[in-house]
């Protein structure tokens, strides 16, 4: 281990002191809320319906925690100078990271194990995380800065979790056991992914660091080409924009907006490519109907999450390198300065606060209203295929065709974006993604001691109180938000009043759609969820002027 080495390892320790350890509790809060709801109910651990969940949740708390240690590396172009061989640069940043990877993945299953007496294998896992890092490390080393190369980047990213979900079943079909049996053809496979990714990623990195531009697959590039001319103005209609406003619309939707609608639509010819080949491969189509209709239901409640990473997209106000060069990687844009603080460009702009905050509304509505269509559409079809093949399945009959359902699926993306992308452009994002993950923490924490050791007495106070404080601190919160913005010139009187009738109506609304045998304690929740819908009108602007002006 030379000096340089010595001292990359020591950067990582250094700027990941604080970041790795608040990523890894980040990443577990989802587990933790989860598995503490069902502790309640007493279900079976090795049921199927919650290996599907473990299979579901173990991308999340990689990804969480990979962001940390991908954060805490820095980016590998200001490595290209240093007195090391590009194999020794991508080792020390591929390496490294993924045996930290699998570090946490073991603590995190080993914790749950013991807290919930849940029965995860740690062996698989474990091992599998590093090869997720690799391949990972490959997609942010090799995808250029388009979504296009983003997507394609990710295919193997993407194979090699289809083929961790297979080690819970078969392929093409649903997750049915715990992997505890790693065979020596799993070991080999994942020692494949790691080599493969290696050698690629190496390759790659040796053509940036020479100047050269690394030479795609045919297809690769039609693809590219192909969504350049479908995504970019044509030669001939090209036109000057009458406003800044009206440039920065169309910049925000095309770099930004356009995210989660295309994630979605890429989700759903994934899965329908899975849904045929595995109707040709099993045969079943009835079992292959129900189990499609169920995945499509439980999307309902995944998309309000890809949302929210959507969001981050959304309220990023990075201004550095921009622009068409293919050189220039995904990974780049992890610099020293910070992605939320807002640049001298963007600060410079000729428009105001509250002109930029309806850009950036505009463009969290048309993304929503997009990918929220695509979902329905697909929800429609599993309904009408159903019918047709006079198969349904129960959970589906249950919950698809209730209209509170779609309406809250439909507000609960729009929360999740518009929230996500507020709190980044305040450009003090880690501060409150810090506080919020050790506030839920802290909260579940006391939620289980409360259940363990209170009084039977105590537990109904408490279920009446807590919920009745997160209304009342939603709202007062969204009242001292209004009033802000108004005195600050942000929001007319028109607007306020006009989402105070909107958050009238919709509580009216959901007042007669109202699941049956809603509790009582739901009714403040409501007013809270509600609250979150009209909220955005009033902090966004404020958002962009404390980022703006700090």
């Amino acid at each position: 281990m030379n000096s340089v080495s010595k001292a990359l390892l020591w950067e990582l320790l250094v700027r990941g002191r604080w970041q790795i350890p608040l990523w890894f509790i980040g990443g577990n809060v989802m587990p933790f809320l989860l598995y503490s709801a069902f502790s309640k109910y007493e279900m079976d651990l090795a049921d199927p319906a919650l290996v599907m969940m473990h299979v579901m949740i173990a991308p999340f708390v990689m990804l969480l925690f990979s962001l940390g240690v991908i954060s805490a590396q820095g980016s590998l172009n200001r490595l290209y100078l240093a007195p090391m061989t590009t194999a020794s640069i991508v080792a020390w940043h591929m390496f490294p990271g993924a045996i930290l990877l699998s570090l946490q993945m073991a603590a995190s299953l080993a914790w749950q194990n013991a807290w919930f007496g849940s029965q995860h294998p740690i062996l698989g896992p474990t091992v599998f995380a590093a090869a997720a890092w690799a391949s990972a490390q490959m997609l942010v080393g090799v995808s250029h800065r388009t979504l296009t190369s983003l997507v394609l980047s990710s295919i193997p990213v993407v194979l090699s979790f289809c083929w961790f979900g297979s080690r819970h079943g078969e392929w093409m079909t649903a997750p049915e056991h715990y992997w505890t049996d790693v065979a020596v053809s799993d070991i080999f496979m994942m020692i494949a992914i790691i080599v493969i990714s290696y050698n690629l990623t190496v390759r790659v990195i040796s053509n940036e660091r020479c100047g050269e531009n690394f030479q795609p697959l045919s297809l690769w590039k039609w693809i590219e080409h192909t969504w350049e001319r479908i995504s970019t103005l044509r030669s001939g209609d090209v036109k000057p924009f009458g406003s800044s406003r009206q440039a920065q619309l169309w910049y925000e939707w095309r770099s930004k907006g356009i995210a989660l609608p295309l994630a979605t639509s890429i989700i759903i010819a994934f899965g329908t490519a899975v849904i045929v080949v595995r109707m040709v491969a099993i045969g079943n189509v009835t079992q292959t109907l129900k189990e499609t209709q169920e995945v499509v239901v439980g999307a309902g409640f995944l998309l309000p999450m890809v949302a929210g990473l959507a969001g981050l997209l959304l309220g990023t106000t990075f201004s550095g390198i921009q622009g068409r060069d293919h050189k220039s990687t995904i990974r780049d844009l992890n610099v020293e300065g910070q992605f939320d603080r807002m640049g001298n460009f963007l600060a410079t702009r000729p428009m105001t606060n509250t002109t930029y905050a309806g850009i950036i509304l505009r463009t969290a509505v048309k993304s929503t209203a997009l990918s929220w269509c695509l979902w329905a559409v697909v929800l429609i079809l599993a309904a009408v295929l159903g019918i047709l093949a006079g198969v349904t399945s129960e959970q589906f009959a249950k919950i698809a065709g209730k209209f509170w359902y779609l309406c809250g699926t439909l507000f609960a993306i729009w929360i999740a974006i518009t929230a996500v992308a507020s709190t980044v452009l305040t450009g003090r994002f880690p501060v409150f993604a810090v506080t919020f993950t050790i506030s839920v923490f802290v909260a579940v924490f006391l939620m289980l001691v409360t259940e363990n050791y209170a009084t039977t007495q105590l537990k109904a106070q408490l279920s009446l109180l807590v919920p009745l404080g997160i209304a009342i601190v939603a709202l007062a919160g969204t009242a001292v938000a209004f009033v802000a913005a108004s005195r600050r010139s942000m929001v007319t009187q028109a607007i306020a009043w006009r989402c105070g009738i909107a958050w009238l109506l919709l509580n009216g609304v959901a007042l007669l759609l109202k699941p049956a045998g809603l509790t009582f304690v739901a009714y403040p929740l409501l007013l809270a969820f509600t609250a979150l819908v009209v909220l955005p009108f009033a902090t966004t602007p404020l958002a962009i002027a404390w980022n703006r002006h700090r």
